[in-house]
């Protein structure tokens, strides 16, 4: 067997080198640590107003802010016509203004059909409606002959009745003879013969009358129809507008049913415009909306909100309003009109509505608050400034132009804290290195020569 001696000696040195090396690295690590904080940037003490950072404010401004929401959506028309042929018939005229992109009142002709056989069928439904008033003139001029002979008739067969009488009396007297009341019986028969039936005749007005008179309503039918068909091969603009598309041409024969033109109306336009849901309860008829196209260009329609949807869109998570815009379409056709500076139908468009303005709120650039906090530059007790870290309540963002606070900021949050009064600077620079307890220094001409602020 080996000894074990040389094993036993080398467990010691073994513990022994592991300890000095722990030891080493220790004391390395401590080095390190000394040189960093040796090495470390000093902050400026806060007792110390020499080393004050220099910082832009604004003046903390109260006042009345609209909310606005932004939305998109593509124009078109309130009032738009596609015109058809309603009768079969060939184009005979077709005016040279007729050509799409120049403009048409209400009324102007667009095309003219043939009107030849509608003319013809028109003047035969008239004379066949004379000839049915004719015959009910002659009825009327019947039934009052009918009348007077039926009264005629009467008053001979009571005259007749009244000598029938008086010969029966006479006969029974002894002055008369039978063969006489047979004869006068016999006259008398025959007049209320006559008068039963001119009596008839005279009854059977009314019926007649029914029948000339359904007859004539059928007649003036059939001419309402044909001057209708006859009006109808001059085709027209029902509306004033610009010409959209002719679809025609001289000479062409039309069905009916066959597209003619289309006019639009561009002097009422709609905007479905989707806006954010959160605007639903804040929005309201009669908003004030300023679109714009959606790319380059400083055109700029106005309007106002005149419908919205009662659902909002859960998969975009947006509500539908609708914008109405009032334009004056005689630009669009003037020689020297900028077409740029008409809302067209079909035209995408970016819309702003401005809802009720909400009052008396703390308005701050939007860069100036950071995680719900904005820093305020509070005087201290060296006659200097110190930024302070305050809370506030993000309500909403805006955007636009509030010269009375910032000339050149155009982005806005609307924040509240009851705590920032009117007039207190608010620190909009150097943010980034900005720290709680921090001397500042506010150039000569800024918020700092306004004071602390006023309480309101």
């Amino acid at each position: 067997m080996p000894p074990k001696a040389p094993t036993a000696l080398l467990k010691p040195f073994s513990i022994a080198l592991r300890v000095a090396v722990g030891l080493l690295v220790l004391f390395a690590g401590f080095g390190i640590a000394r040189q960093l904080i040796a090495t470390k940037p000093a902050l400026p003490p806060k007792d110390n107003p020499t080393t004050a950072m220099t910082v832009g404010t604004i003046l903390a401004t109260r006042g009345d802010v609209p909310r606005a929401w932004s939305g998109y959506g593509s124009a078109r028309t309130m009032n738009a016509v596609d015109l058809t042929a309603q009768v079969t018939g060939r184009v005979t005229e077709r005016p040279a203004a007729i050509e799409p992109g120049l403009p048409i009142g209400a009324g102007g002709l667009i095309v003219q059909l043939e009107q030849t056989d509608y003319l013809a069928r028109s003047r035969a439904a008239d004379q066949f409606v004379a000839q049915a008033l004719a015959e009910l003139d002659s009825l009327d001029i019947d039934e009052t002959a009918w009348t007077e002979q039926v009264r005629l008739a009467e008053e001979q067969a009571s005259i007749e009745r009244r000598e029938l009488s008086q010969a029966l009396d006479a006969l029974e007297r002894g002055a008369s003879s039978p063969s006489e009341i047979d004869r006068r019986t016999k006259a008398l028969r025959v007049l209320e013969t006559q008068a039963s039936t001119m009596r008839q005749q005279l009854e059977r007005v009314p019926s007649r009358r029914d029948a000339l008179q359904a007859n004539l309503n059928r007649l003036r039918a059939d001419a309402d129809l044909a001057r209708e068909n006859l009006a109808r091969t001059t085709v027209t603009s029902p509306i004033t507008g610009v010409i959209q598309r002719v679809d025609v041409e001289q000479d062409e024969l039309l069905a009916v049913g066959a597209p003619v033109a289309r006019v639009v109306d561009l002097s009422r336009l709609e905007i479905p415009l989707k806006i954010p849901a959160t605007a639903l309860g804040y929005v309201r008829l009669g908003d004030p909306a300023a679109l714009r196209p959606d790319g380059p260009g400083s055109n700029a329609w106005h309007g106002k909100v005149v419908r919205i949807a009662p659902e909002a869109d859960p998969a975009t998570r947006t509500l539908t309003v609708f914008v109405e815009v009032t334009q004056d379409p005689g630009a669009f056709s003037s020689p020297d009109h900028a077409g740029a500076t008409l809302l067209l139908p079909g035209q995408f468009v970016v819309g702003v509505i401005s809802g009720s303005p909400e009052r008396g709120r703390l308005i701050v650039p939007r860069r100036a608050v950071q995680d719900g906090m904005v820093f305020l530059a509070t005087p201290n007790d060296r006659g200097g400034w110190t930024a302070r870290r305050t809370p506030v309540e993000t309500l909403f963002h805006t955007s636009g132009e509030f010269p009375a606070i910032d000339r050149y900021e155009r982005q806005w949050s609307v924040v509240e804290n009851e705590a920032i009064y009117g007039g207190t600077p608010i620190i909009v620079t150097n943010l980034d290195v900005m720290i709680d307890g921090l001397f500042v220094e506010i150039p000569s001409g800024g918020a700092g020569e306004a004071g602390a602020g006023e309480r309101p």
